[in-house]
């Protein structure tokens, strides 16, 4: 059997003074290359891991965005019935309180707002003074109490059928002044009604996907 020898190859080169002029690669590591090289793969795999995880957390919540979604519009629609349900509640219990102590004291709360309106139209001279039917006796009886102190302006009561208890009217030459229950609900329930229209708050804005 016959071997053929084989060269060896010298890969290092040395100077004459032993100096290292050439040298392959070295096959191991030293410590600090392999530390710096360990924390490069775990900072790698760190970024790799934290962008996966966020990826399934967006495609979770554009999921939930998804069946949200039409949830979204029924809970503005159950947002706008209650609202408008409050309103309505609300007027319901203004008018109430109102009418109930209008009821009660009505006549003498006109009586006193018209003896004031009239203290200052001393040189007026007609006034006349509209207010609820039966409300007109106890009201002329205060009143003629005014024309005891002099006030000169002529007074005419007149009884109207569509005043409610507490409405008063007091009209003459330049001018009126008056107070009526139906004006006051009116105006209520326009300001409840322009608030009503006033578009709703977003308030689900955490389900729309960004």
């Amino acid at each position: 059997m016959t071997f053929s020898p084989t060269p060896f190859a010298f890969e290092t080169e040395f100077a004459a003074t032993g100096e290292v002029l050439k040298a392959p690669e070295p096959k191991y590591l030293s410590r600090e290359d392999a530390d710096k090289l360990a924390a490069k793969a775990r900072s790698e795999g760190e970024v790799r891991a934290r962008q996966a995880v966020e990826a399934k957390g967006f495609a979770s919540v554009d999921k939930v965005a998804a069946h949200l979604s039409p949830v979204n519009v029924q809970l503005a629609a159950i947002a706008d019935t209650l609202r408008r349900e409050a309103a309505e509640l609300a007027m319901i219990v203004a008018r109430k309180i109102a009418g109930a102590a209008l009821d009660k004291d009505g006549e003498a709360i006109a009586a006193d707002a018209i003896a004031n309106a009239v203290r200052q139209l001393k040189g007026s001279p007609m006034v006349i003074i509209s207010v609820a039917p039966d409300s007109v006796p106890q009201i002329e009886r205060r009143l003629e109490q005014l024309r005891r102190h002099g006030i000169g302006a002529t007074l005419q009561f007149v009884g109207d059928a569509k005043a409610r208890p507490g409405d008063w009217t007091v009209s003459w030459g330049e001018g009126s002044t008056g107070f009526s229950r139906d004006a006051v609900e009116a105006a209520i329930e326009k300001a409840l009604n322009a608030r009503l229209d006033d578009p709703i708050e977003p308030q689900l804005e955490l389900f729309s996907a960004a």
